[in-house]
């Protein structure tokens, strides 16, 4: 087994070697935007096979597939409109979106998907993780990847290559080809899936965020308006914490913006992309842009020198840009009794789409 160490994406050469061993019929391991991920070619007979050695017997469950984009899901499933609301609302993103899968798509011919990877009821779970480098590999191979968690059945959830190779047997180690190494990845629940082949759909596991659209500055005001009086209903006695994420350029400091507003914030926001924190009576703004931390064990002394763990009393409203630029900090935070939302911002052409998930 080969192991390759990155944080983000892989290199040519690195790139070039997990496809070439994929496309040999080779199993990886691989980081996604929840778990480590056991990777085979969806369409080689000789990866399937080795998959379910490792994995064990399913008994007719499927095998969740993890593509580049919608597009490269539509060679695979048939979508409804639940289905394609979903993609739009939550893809990239820790949602398996089940569909039934496209007529002659399913056997073992040139670019099928493996009879086994689908359900009994001929379904597939589909995921586009928020992740560079599974985008990276699936864009090389022009084809999906399987993406069902690493362990073994039964097993704990991998959210390290070290922990995983420590809990598996000699004979299941020596399956694996090639392992890629991203480090500790944070404790985050597997990815939510839905079943959209029934009426009306079916939550299979976990919950999907509520989810706010945008066309302008002053919609996204009212959202979270809208955001904040939920929270504050609901969480009164202790400080909230909203985690907000996104690309750049994607919103995020209008909706502190609207945050700021709605608490009745006469001062003008600005990004404290360069000074780091702001503070506006009950608010407190921090960008975390500019930071960086991939060891969680320094969480904490990020959160005192921030002065986070100050502003962290009732009644205060914590907004963090960029949280995943320090490695832990949501555990830590959860940790100091605060109450913690993840706030997702992307754009969709010209509209923003804002969802909330309590974490």
């Amino acid at each position: 087994m080969e192991i390759i160490d990155t944080k983000d994406n892989l290199i040519g050469l690195d790139l070039k070697k997990v496809v070439e061993i994929l496309r040999s019929g080779g199993l990886v391991i691989y980081p996604t935007d929840t778990a480590y991920g056991l990777g085979v070619l969806v369409s080689s007979k000789k990866g399937v096979d080795k998959l379910f050695e490792y994995k064990g017997a399913r008994r007719g469950k499927a095998v969740s597939v993890a593509v580049a984009a919608r597009k490269m899901a539509e060679n695979y499933v048939e979508m409804n409109t639940a289905a394609e609301k979903l993609y739009e609302d939550y893809l990239p993103g820790a949602v398996t979106v089940v569909s039934k899968v496209r007529e002659g798509k399913i056997g073992n011919d040139s670019g099928q998907v493996d009879k086994r990877l689908a359900s009994e009821n001929q379904t597939l779970g589909i995921r586009i993780p928020d992740s560079e480098i599974v985008k990276q590999i699936t864009e090389a191979l022009g084809e999906g990847v399987t993406s069902t968690s690493a362990n073994v059945s039964g097993g704990k959830t991998p959210y390290s290559v070290e922990m995983l190779l420590d809990s598996l047997p000699v004979e299941k180690r020596a399956l694996i080809d090639l392992a890629i190494d991203a480090g500790e990845l944070p404790k985050v629940d597997t990815s939510t899936i839905v079943d959209t082949t029934t009426v009306p759909m079916a939550i299979l596991r976990g919950e999907l965020p509520k989810v706010w659209r945008s066309d302008s500055e002053e919609e996204t005001y009212a959202v979270a308006a809208e955001i904040l009086k939920q929270v504050e209903e609901k969480n009164s006695d202790k400080p909230v914490v909203l985690l907000l994420t996104g690309e750049m350029g994607a919103g995020k400091t209008q909706f502190v913006k609207g945050l700021a507003k709605a608490m009745g914030v006469a001062d003008t926001v600005i990004s404290p992309t360069f000074v780091l924190e702001r503070q506006y009576g009950n608010l407190y703004h921090y960008d975390l842009w500019r930071v960086k931390s991939k060891e969680e064990s320094r969480a904490g002394e990020f959160v005192e020198n921030l002065g986070i763990e100050n502003a962290l009393k009732p009644g205060n409203i914590i907004a963090i840009e960029w949280p995943e630029n320090i490695f832990g900090l949501k555990n830590y935070l959860k940790n100091m009794d605060a109450i913690i939302f993840e706030v997702q911002i992307k754009i969709d052409g010209k509209k923003r789409i804002i969802s909330l998930m309590p974490s």
